[in-house]
């Protein structure tokens, strides 16, 4: 990711915080450490990313969710991220195939 050289340093601290907190979660996610990639997620969205990260932290952090079995957990996120209106550049809605799985 290029960081815009016309950021504050407050926006560019954050915007590594951001990076290191997703790179975490996601190592923390492969090692199937569900709990606490949902702690780091939760942060990623604390500090309100931008619209690409912000979708994919509520979906990723969603995933960890249904790892859990917290099924209700991870549809509100991944319902919370389709409300973002992003839209994948490769045109896939993961999220949406995600909620297919649980809709009754």
């Amino acid at each position: 990711m290029m960081q815009d050289k016309s950021q504050k340093p407050a926006q560019k601290n954050n915007t590594v915080l951001i990076e290191e907190l997703m790179n975490l979660a996601e190592n923390l996610f492969d090692r199937e450490e569900y709990k606490q990639c949902i702690t780091h997620y939760t942060k990623v969205i604390h500090y309100n990313p931008g619209l690409p990260n912000l979708t994919y932290a509520l979906y990723m952090r969603g995933c960890a969710y249904e790892e859990m079995g917290e099924i209700e957990s991870a549809c509100d996120d991944w319902q919370k991220a389709k409300s973002l209106g992003f839209e994948h550049p490769m045109g896939v809605d993961i999220i949406d195939m995600s909620l297919e799985k649980y809709r009754s």
